[in-house]
């Protein structure tokens, strides 16, 4: 009978902490990927928006222009890191660095967009934008995720402790009247 309790709880505790946490791993991972495509898109818009007026800009010459521009866009965007902009020949016309000195950025802590600058007229690529935007919103997402897993693994422990307290507070009756069933003699 030990045998047959201990296999019981131990089935429901293994199935029910698989079943909760790869619905948690699921959902996490859905809105993890909601928020990087979210946040992706939302940049490549933005370099595409800018695009177009960097270029007349540079088919006009007016590189100050460019200037007061891009560092409109850089105030109205907290999470832009840099902005580099790069004529045809690979030189850059434009430099723009959130923290004002020339640090280079890790990979892990930026996402990086890069679009390039073509005259209306005549097709012809005159240049190119480089955009890092800060990943510091998406790193706290994936905090917050995994405390709420955390939290989520914690209740359910507990609610199984207490299943576990009540099913085997069933399994006494159910020894006992084992128990009576074998040691009953119909002699």
């Amino acid at each position: 009978m030990q045998k047959i309790e201990f296999k019981i709880i131990a089935s429901i505790i293994l199935f029910t902490v698989f079943i909760v946490m790869l619905q948690r791993y699921q959902l996490s991972e859905s809105l993890i990927e909601q928020f990087k495509k979210s946040k992706m898109t939302k940049n490549e818009l933005l370099a595409n928006t800018i695009s177009p007026v960097v270029s007349l800009n540079i088919s006009l010459g007016l590189e100050s222009s460019n200037e007061l521009y891009l560092e409109s866009i850089a105030k109205s965007n907290s999470d832009l890191l840099k902005i580099v902009l790069k004529n045809k020949n690979g030189e850059i016309i434009y430099s723009f660095n959130k923290d004002k000195k020339s640090v280079t950025l890790k990979k892990s802590d930026y996402t990086y967009v890069k679009s390039s600058v073509q005259d209306d007229l005549t097709n012809e690529t005159i240049g190119t934008i480089e955009l890092y935007f800060s990943d510091k919103d998406y790193q706290e997402i994936i905090k917050q995720k995994r405390e709420i897993t955390f939290q989520i693994f914690l209740v359910s422990s507990f609610l199984l402790l207490i299943f576990i307290v009540l099913i085997r507070r069933e399994f006494r009756f159910l020894k006992k009247l084992t128990q009576n069933v074998l040691a009953y003699n119909p002699k």
